[in-house]
């Protein structure tokens, strides 16, 4: 069975380009009434998860995640939780009301025609259910569902977290076209919906220079936020997801080289001399990514801005034994340097395993791409050339 990555649809765009703060306007939703209804369908959601049994409501199946025998069908959703699970989720800054939050989970026993969702609110609430579309139908000639890692926002009660329920939504067929908020899960026509226990959320302020640092003097990938941070050159075997948070790791060796010429050719760009722009060589093997992106900004200049090169998209059907090479121009912002004195960068190269990245003039933090993995060069010397 392959174990490829599907991400949620509608993947965060730039927080640094006013999300979170549309998100802030909607943690509150729009629930001042709370009806009949929403209050059964609350007090269901506690019972199902204490007594680990399905039961029906307004025509659907409400079911446990992680319990195989819950119904006769043996359909059922495994995921990295338990009882006691807490959740780290990452913010641009300690002042966020919300923050990204990243998880794995793999359906069994569904037919190919099914289709996922999710849906999530802080448990307590009588507030309408935030509502993301995660998965389509498989397609034809797979055997099962892979593993299908799932990017959101979730807000948060205050600096501590609060508590989170989500609840996974499985489709008779395709999904439909939902709405971004349901008063109930009933009202969104799943089949079944299974629930996971309250996940205490942890927010956290990813220490990227950290991360940084370790791949680029070690041999291991650092994980901060949601992002891992692995060297480039280094060869790395299978190993599973970190749960219950974090990118899915490599489901066969895979490795990302960028080998570079010292010193590296960078000729100023001719309509705008701040820049210069460079061509990155890199070679994949395994099942690395399929789309790359160069990133760099000059070293010892204090709140240097990374600036996005050219995107690459690999092949969606790869031998995971060859060795692809690839091309990428890479821009170097140069505005403030000093030219006349050698000019050393940090290079990385920006891997997500499915969607294209968004277009970025300058980057303050690389999350804010929300990449699966972010490659580390060595620092790398510029010949700058007019």
């Amino acid at each position: 069975m392959s174990t490829r990555v599907r991400r949620a649809h509608g993947r965060l765009p730039s927080l640094a380009l006013g999300l979170l703060a549309w998100m802030v306007g909607c943690v509150g939703g729009s629930g001042t009434g709370s009806s009949g209804l929403i209050g059964a369908e609350g007090i269901l959601v506690a019972r199902v998860i204490e007594t680990q049994t399905c039961e029906e409501f307004e025509g659907v199946d409400y079911c446990p995640a992680d319990a195989p025998d819950a119904l006769p069908s043996g359909q059922f959703i495994s995921t990295p939780f338990d009882d006691d699970s807490s959740v780290g989720c990452f913010q641009l800054e300690a002042s966020d009301a919300v923050c990204v939050f990243v998880f794995s989970f793999e359906p069994s026993g569904f037919d190919q025609t099914q289709g996922f969702a999710l849906a999530e609110r802080l448990v307590g609430s009588d507030g309408p259910w935030d509502v993301f579309t995660i998965s389509e139908p498989l397609e034809e000639g797979d055997e099962d569902f892979d593993l299908i890692t799932v990017s959101i926002v979730i807000p948060l009660e205050d600096e501590s977290g609060g508590e989170l329920q989500l609840a996974l939504l499985a489709f008779e067929e395709a999904v439909p076209d939902l709405p971004e908020e349901s008063r109930t899960l009933a009202e969104l026509g799943a089949e079944t919906i299974f629930l996971v226990p309250p996940l205490a959320a942890l927010p956290e302020v990813p220490d990227e220079e950290s991360a940084l640092e370790t791949a680029r003097t070690s041999t291991q990938c650092a994980t901060t936020g949601v992002v891992a941070f692995c060297p480039s050159g280094v060869t790395f075997e299978p190993a599973l997801p970190q749960a219950p948070l974090g990118p899915p790791m490599f489901d066969s060796p895979a490795r990302l080289d960028v080998p570079i010429p010292t010193p590296l050719p960078c000729t100023r760009a001719p309509d705008d001399p701040r820049f210069c722009i460079s061509v990155v060589d890199m070679e994949t093997l395994g099942d690395v990514a399929f789309y790359l992106q160069p990133a760099s900004r000059v070293r010892g200049v204090p709140g240097a801005p990374w600036t996005p090169g050219e995107e690459v998209e690999t092949p969606f059907e790869i031998d995971l034994e060859e060795v692809l090479e690839f091309q990428a121009q890479m821009v170097v912002d140069l505005e403030g340097v000093d030219t006349t004195q050698p000019v050393e960068i940090d290079l990385v190269i920006l891997v997500d395993t499915l969607d294209p990245f968004l277009e970025f003039e300058s980057l303050s933090d690389l999350h804010e791409t929300i990449p699966t993995y972010v490659f580390v060069t060595a620092p790398v010397l510029l010949d700058i050339e007019d």
